[in-house]
């Protein structure tokens, strides 16, 4: 599914990061599920992340979803495939 890294992702996508809270390791940016400003913590190498106030988790699909950047489409055949 990663087709680029985490920064390439979100700067395309136009999602800021505190830049004061980051690190080499990880980007810190405002949760999508409670609204909390500067306490989702992603790792730049494996896309993990976590929210350190709702406790929200997953991984890189997850967090493309709790975005709203991924999303489900209904093949021809009737199955569903997964497409950024």
């Amino acid at each position: 599914m990663r087709h680029d890294t985490l920064d390439a992702f979100l700067d395309r996508n136009g999602i800021k990061w505190d830049r004061g809270k980051s690190s080499t390791r990880e980007r810190v940016l405002d949760c999508p599920e409670c609204g909390k400003a500067g306490h989702l913590y992603v790792s730049r190498s494996t896309w993990l992340w976590n929210c350190k106030r709702c406790d929200a988790r997953g991984n890189e699909y997850g967090l493309k979803r709790a975005f709203g950047l991924q999303y489900d489409i209904e093949a021809p055949s009737g199955g569903d495939h997964e497409r950024e």
